[in-house]
């Protein structure tokens, strides 16, 4: 009898308990994580292309558009790693919690060259449908005014905020920041649909010499939840 029949045989006596206590049979329910990716911010790079191992299927990355679901496995059952096409080695890696893993944002902040990878929890924002959730990611505060005659929202440095959904269908939305002397500065305006079949993020962004701030709004569809894999 040959070792690889010998192998086999012995495996074939062993219960099926057993052999999963062993570690044999864990190899395809090693921890995933779905997650949409997308990019904003003031680098040169219009979009990327990123795989979660070495000479995987690459996963487009477009500016201000949010992928379709993409679900992949995590090294060590915790981190999600990002490869460059022909990388041996995670250009970054994102520690996933154990929390919820099924509905998770990645966002690559680009400033002056340099990528900023940072994780978000969508389920954990509880956004209305039709809301919108304002990340400031400026030194200053922002207020955000969603419609004429609605109390602005103040998110200070670093802050996030949550803004309920407008009574009207049509939106006159103002943003504005702390100025000189604390006057407040409008640098975005904007008029839009209310749309109750998407997720809203918007991001108040910028780097040191820009004349005024930037304001990037990503829209997480139902169209692209239903989705299984964006591959």
């Amino acid at each position: 009898m040959t070792l690889p029949d010998r192998i086999i045989r012995t495996l074939s006596a062993v219960p099926l308990g057993a052999l999963l206590a062993m570690g044999w049979l864990t190899a395809q329910e090693s921890p995933s994580a779905t997650y949409r990716i997308t990019s904003f911010g003031t680098g040169e790079a219009a979009e990327h292309r990123y795989s979660n191992t070495p000479g995987g299927d690459a996963v487009e990355v477009f500016r201000a558009h949010v992928s379709n679901p993409v679900k992949a496995k995590l090294r060590e059952g915790e981190f999600l790693d990002f490869f460059e096409e022909g990388g041996e080695e995670p250009v970054f890696s994102l520690s996933v919690p154990a929390g919820n893993r099924s509905d998770l944002l990645v966002l690559l902040i680009e400033e002056e060259g340099k990528v900023k990878p940072v994780l978000l929890d969508l389920k954990e924002l509880r956004l209305e449908p039709g809301g919108q959730f304002v990340y400031n990611l400026l030194s200053v505060p922002v207020a955000v005014q969603c419609g004429e005659k609605s109390r602005p929202v103040f998110v200070r440095p670093g802050k996030s905020a949550s803004i309920p959904p407008p009574k009207e269908d049509k939106v006159v939305q103002s943003v504005f920041y702390e100025g000189s002397e604390g006057k407040p500065v409008e640098f975005s305006s904007s008029l839009y649909f209310k749309d109750e079949g998407a997720r809203h993020l918007l991001f108040c962004h910028g780097k040191a010499g820009d004349k005024r701030p930037k304001l990037t709004p990503v829209a997480i569809y139902q169209q692209q939840e239903e989705k299984n894999d964006g591959r």
